[in-house]
């Protein structure tokens, strides 16, 4: 050609996940539900509907709403809120959250974690009790 030539090389790309744009915190203790809400806007101009979902299938994260329209930058924020309600104590949990548009993508590491647990102080009613070697008197 008169312009130029046709150059060929061989491209080989590699997608993989996107890095986490933050770690969310949640304590709750068993049998209660404690949330965390914040406001997101999309970075692009206009509004865009967005889903929200947790990668693994958890019982004890929600977040609402799970879809919806992601309000254009300048306006006020649309309501993300995520939710911990453990039914007991253990292990702290994690999730990884992401929120999607037709373009953008946004990715959350959501943490439950328990409030300390103290043992319950109690006085013994007893009036009163057993020596050591009680045992060796019934015989």
């Amino acid at each position: 050609k008169k312009t130029g030539g046709c150059w060929n090389f061989r491209l080989l790309l590699n997608a993989t996940q996107p890095e986490i744009d933050d770690v969310i915190h949640i304590r709750a203790a068993p049998s209660t539900t404690s949330s965390v809400a914040f406001g997101l806007n999309n970075m692009l101009p206009g509004s865009a509907e967005f889903k929200a979902y947790f990668i693994e299938d958890t019982e004890m994260f929600r977040v609402s709403p799970r879809k919806g329209m992601l309000a254009a930058e300048g306006e006020d924020p649309t309501r993300i809120v995520i939710s911990f309600s453990p039914q007991e104590y253990g292990k702290p949990v994690s999730a990884t959250l992401v929120i999607l548009t037709n373009m953008m993508q946004w990715t959350y590491d959501i943490q439950g974690d328990y409030p300390r647990y103290t043992t319950p102080q109690v006085e013994s009613r007893l009036r009163e009790t057993l020596g050591v070697d009680w045992g060796s008197r019934l015989r």
